[in-house]
């Protein structure tokens, strides 16, 4: 397994790479059309670096923040982790997620980083899910908040918001039928992949490990939302608040960052409200960390928070860059570098715990 997972990583990171630097030529280019040299050296040279280093320390704060939610979820279940494993976690999960499609390679390290500490799996992978289910739960609360305030001059953002809603409204009516009726649920789809098996003449495999795996992932939620429930009411209900504070010190780095490039009234709540739709949208981009659709999505969503006044496509295209270089491209370079030393990788060399069962 050690050499198909290194296989994998390699050819996340090439992927990774290359449509990031082609993502940067493309923002460069659209930034550059129709602006003069003077102006983009105006914006270079007026730069405020305070708001970039309150950026920076937005996101460290986050990570902070984040890392204190992971340690309050493991102590609600009877253990204990230091700050910095929690840290640990994060950023190798970041790493992980920016190399593999859809964003989803990080559980096997944070599991074997649980492991270490003597975390059982059954618990990791309840601290896990209940981490990603908390800040799933907390966004889809703000909505309202998108309603009151929605930019609805942006056509893409527009767009956008209404597939998410559908998206959410799907994916809460299945995921609530599954969890109070999971038999009439479980023989519905089973039933479709019949159906499915019937048409091909072939066993869907993936189609039935696909449905086994919501089915194991929901049951675990019960199970972790009843020991959270009858234990560690107060450290959920903290690692709740926990997960709020995480989130608005990120949504604010964008804000930060248009302040340093000179926006006089930086329109915050609308910042906000963008990036919790663009959130959703970039769960389903298919390239490793979401690179291409992450950026090209943000820097669209953007400009028409710019004015006119500041030439606002090479404003908008240097904010796209800065925000993704702080919230993705130096996360997963750390990593990286961690996630070889919490692993102790050298060469090709990789051995990934296999969790066995409780």
């Amino acid at each position: 397994m050690g050499n198909k997972f290194s296989d994998q990583i390699k050819r996340g990171i090439k992927i990774f790479v290359t449509i990031t630097i082609i993502t940067i030529v493309i923002i460069f280019l659209l930034s550059s059309k129709g602006t003069k040299k003077s102006e983009l050296i105006y914006i270079f040279k007026n730069i405020e670096l305070i708001y970039l280093l309150l950026a920076m320390l937005l996101w460290i704060l986050g990570t902070s923040i984040d890392s204190l939610r992971i340690q309050l979820l493991v102590k609600g279940l009877g253990e204990r982790i230091s700050f910095f494993t929690g840290i640990e976690v994060i950023i190798s999960g970041i790493f992980l997620a920016a190399v593999t499609p859809f964003q989803t390679g990080g559980l096997p390290v944070q599991m074997y980083i649980f492991h270490k500490k003597n975390i059982s799996p059954g618990k990791a992978g309840l601290v896990l899910l209940f981490r990603g289910i908390l800040q799933m739960g907390t966004t889809i609360l703000a909505i309202p908040l998108i309603v009151i305030f929605f930019p609805s001059n942006n056509i893409l953002i527009t767009t956008l918001f209404y597939w998410v809603i559908i998206a959410i409204t799907v994916g809460l009516t299945i995921s609530f039928w599954i969890v109070f009726y999971p038999m009439p649920a479980r023989r519905f789809f089973h039933k479709i992949g019949y159906w499915i098996w019937n048409k091909r003449g072939k066993k869907p495999r993936k189609y039935f490990l696909f449905i086994s795996e919501i089915f194991k992932e929901l049951r675990a939620f019960k199970k972790g939302l009843k020991t959270y429930l009858k234990h560690s009411k107060l450290m959920l209900l903290g690692a709740f608040l926990l997960t709020g504070l995480f989130l608005i010190s990120y949504y604010l780095i964008p804000a930060a960052l248009m302040k340093g490039l000179g926006v006089e009234n930086v329109p915050v709540v609308q910042t906000i409200v963008i990036q919790i739709i663009l959130t959703f949208a970039f769960l389903f981009a298919p390239t490793p960390g979401g690179s291409g659709v992450a950026e090209i999505g943000f820097r669209q969503s953007f400009y028409s928070l710019f004015p006119s006044t500041m030439s606002p496509g090479a404003a908008v295209g240097l904010l796209t860059l800065v925000w993704r270089m702080i919230t993705c491209f130096i996360p997963t370079i750390l990593g990286a570098i961690l996630t070889l030393r919490v692993l102790h990788l050298e060469r090709e060399d990789i051995e990934i715990y296999q969790p066995k069962k409780d």
